[in-house]
């Protein structure tokens, strides 16, 4: 299928919009991702897990075999408290294999954004950097992005990865949503640490503190989460001095058997402090905008679901605009809507459900509650350790999309793909 006459317009050109780049490609669907910095991949976020339902997508994309060379290599998650005593330890992430025929791939966030960005090497000329918005306004024939410097950007549709700026439209709003955040975290590199053996995902949970840390032997990458004494509704853009003091107050949280926060500060080669949003936004679309990724859906980083929530509402999105397109080249609004609110209804049921495992998940491991940390600590490790969670973790996967238009053969594991409806 050609689809010369649809435009769709990606404001972001983050790992969802690079991704929502890539699938638009697949789909032969013609694109222009909008950056507003000046370079594509830089130094920034933290480490993102890539669950086997995202990466089973990268494989019928061509990109799996990459993917898997640039990823941190892990085998074993151990957990352990704020005083050293170990809560769980099983080589999960070889069982998720095993369970699903695809791996679960740790990626720093600058090799992922590297990973994507140079999937659409044929399509670079599509990626328009330093793109500042000023308005968006939308018409019955479609849309057009005003930017700062007086460029115009024309299209039929804007996919809105990370929105600043309102679209209007008769007097109707549609923007990025506000999320409340109750945790900050710091997160950053390192090189490699020989206290900490390579291959194993560590985990701390502690009264109001939890950390997370990986290594391959010649890097590391971290994160500590810490629970504010009171949620903000702002952006956070720490200070060099805010970090530096937060690193001091963290020092004393063991993060790995006999190693402690404070003991990065001679291996940390970056870092970052930020406010961590929760929250699933109620309007995903209206008329010719569509939202998709953090501009709709937020949680902390902690179960590493974020990018894949994000993912598979972008897979989603790709299948509907495929199938519209399909039989009809230039849509009108109102064909374009019925689509657009099936993704929103389909994917905000979805993503919610999975925002609450998040907002539970991290309560817990902060100990806010005795209830969370006894379940986290004592019920879950007992009851069902690391492989049973994997076992349930897999239910969720295991309905994860694939792209409905690239013939692909899944791969075989454990736990078989479930048939899904679009």
């Amino acid at each position: 299928m050609t689809s010369d006459s649809f435009r769709a317009i990606i404001v972001g050109a983050g790992p969802t919009g690079l991704a929502l780049g890539n699938l638009l490609a697949a789909a032969n669907i013609d694109f222009i991702i909008l950056e507003r910095h000046r370079s594509v991949i830089t130094e920034s976020g933290a480490c993102i897990m890539l669950w086997p339902h995202t990466t089973r997508v990268l494989d019928q994309l061509g990109l799996m075999d990459k993917a898997v060379r640039s990823a941190l290599p892990l085998d074993t998650k151990t957990v352990i408290d704020c005083n050293g005593k170990q809560v769980s330890s099983d080589p999960a992430f070889r069982l998720i294999e095993q369970n699903h025929g695809y791996p679960a791939l740790a990626y720093p966030r600058p090799e992922l954004i590297k990973l994507l960005y140079e999937g659409l090497e044929d399509h670079m000329s599509k990626i328009k950097t330093s793109s500042y918005i000023q308005d968006i306004d939308m018409d019955v024939d479609g849309v057009q992005v005003r930017l700062k410097d007086g460029n115009v950007e024309r299209g039929s549709l804007v996919i809105g990865c990370d929105v600043e700026r309102e679209a209007t439209k008769d007097g109707i709003a549609v923007r990025e949503h506000r999320h409340i955040a109750e945790f900050e975290c710091l997160f950053g590199s390192a090189t490699s640490i020989s206290e900490v053996p390579a291959r194993v995902f560590w985990e701390s949970h502690g009264p109001g503190v939890a950390t997370q840390m990986a290594s391959d032997g010649l890097t590391c990458r971290f994160s500590i989460w810490k629970r504010l004494a009171e949620p903000v509704e702002r952006k956070r853009t720490s200070t060099e001095n805010e970090t530096e003091r937060f690193m001091e107050k963290m020092g004393e949280v063991l993060m790995a058997p006999g190693f402690y926060a404070k003991d990065l500060n001679k291996y940390c080669t970056w870092k970052r402090l930020v406010y961590q949003p929760e929250g699933v936004a109620e309007q995903w679309y209206h008329d010719r905008i569509v939202l998709c990724g953090e501009s709709v859906a937020q949680m902390t980083s902690i179960n590493g679901m974020g990018f894949n929530v994000a993912f598979q509402s972008a897979v989603l999105l790709a299948n509907k605009l495929h199938a519209v397109l399909k039989s009809d080249p230039k849509p009108r609004t109102e064909t374009l809507a019925a689509a657009l609110a099936d993704y929103e209804e389909t994917r905000k049921t979805e993503t919610q459900a999975i925002s609450k495992i998040s907002v539970y998940y991290i309560r817990a491991a902060t100990w806010s509650s005795w209830p969370g940390r006894v379940f986290i600590d004592y019920i879950l490790p007992w009851f069902w350790g690391e492989t049973g969670l994997v076992r349930k973790l897999g239910e969720g996967i295991s309905k994860g999309r694939k792209l409905d238009f690239i013939h692909y053969e899944d791969k075989v594991g454990k736990v078989p793909w479930e048939r899904y409806s679009n």
